[in-house]
Formats: structure tokens, C-alpha cells, sequence
């Protein structure tokens, strides 16, 4: 690859990250796919994060051919990594690109957590937590 598209591809990176649009598990990949050193391995948790994964492959779609390289990162991006082209099919078939036809993506949530479900990490993976906060009572005018 020549000097000029390596520069371009990290000025596009650049771009997304001071504008906010992309969140850490897109910066990991980010980093990972251009070969930038980095401890963040942060991966996809919900529809948002694969959104903003979905935007910087927008950016740099020269990427989108390496993205089995994330499998290296941890358990948890092999198990995405794997499942990558069904996970963005669900996601763009309920809410388009950067939801442009939709608000929720119920079915490629529930796609990601069964993707992530069963993921036993790896010796040095950082654990990943996720918190489920009660919903609150409506409270009844008295």
C-alpha cells in the first residue's frame, strides 16, 4: 500500500475520533486494522458500538477485508469477528446505516448477545461486565 493511502486512512481515523463517531471498541479496531499499537481491547456490545464500527468502515472501507484480524484482539472480537457479516446484515435490515430507517435494533441485539454469550475468554482478555440496572416503578399521583 502506498505512503498516501496509509496517510489518508489515518487522517479519516483522526477525523472520526475528534468528531466523536467513534466509540472505543471502533477506535480498537481502528488501531488494530492499521496496525497502531494499542491497549484497548474493546469490542462491539450493543448496536451502537457496531454503528460506530460500521462508520469507520464507511470511512476506510479498505479495512472491511481485514477484519478476521481482530479474531487476535480477544475471545470476544473472534466471536464478532466470525459472526461480523451476519451481525451488519441483521443490523442494516432493521436500522440502516447510521440509523437511517430506525431507532432500535432489537434482532441484531439479541444477535450480538448470543454471538457473546457463550465466549470464553482468553488467558489475558480483560473481562468484560455487564450491568443490568433495575427499570424504576412509576410512581402513582396520590
Amino acid at each position: 500500500m502506498n505512503q498516501k493511502r496509509i496517510l489518508d486512512q489515518h487522517s479519516a481515523v483522526l477525523h472520526l475520533i475528534a468528531a466523536k463517531q467513534l466509540g472505543q471498541s471502533a477506535q480498537c479496531m481502528a488501531f488494530k486494522l492499521l496496525s497502531i499499537p494499542t491497549e484497548n481491547t474493546s469490542h462491539p456490545s450493543d448496536p451502537a458500538d457496531f454503528n460506530r464500527c460500521l462508520r469507520l468502515l464507511n470511512a476506510v472501507p479498505e479495512l472491511r477485508e481485514r477484519i478476521p484480524n481482530m479474531a487476535s484482539v480477544s475471545a470476544y472480537w473472534a466471536a464478532i469477528a466470525e459472526h461480523w457479516d451476519d451481525i451488519e446484515a441483521t443490523f442494516l435490515g432493521e436500522v440502516g446505516y447510521d440509523w437511517s430507517k430506525g431507532t432500535s435494533a432489537p434482532q441484531a441485539y439479541q444477535l450480538m448477545k448470543t454471538v457473546l454469550k457463550d465466549v470464553q475468554p482468553r488467558k489475558d482478555d480483560t473481562p468484560v461486565f455487564s450491568i443490568q440496572l433495575p427499570k424504576k416503578k412509576a410512581r402513582k399521583n396520590v
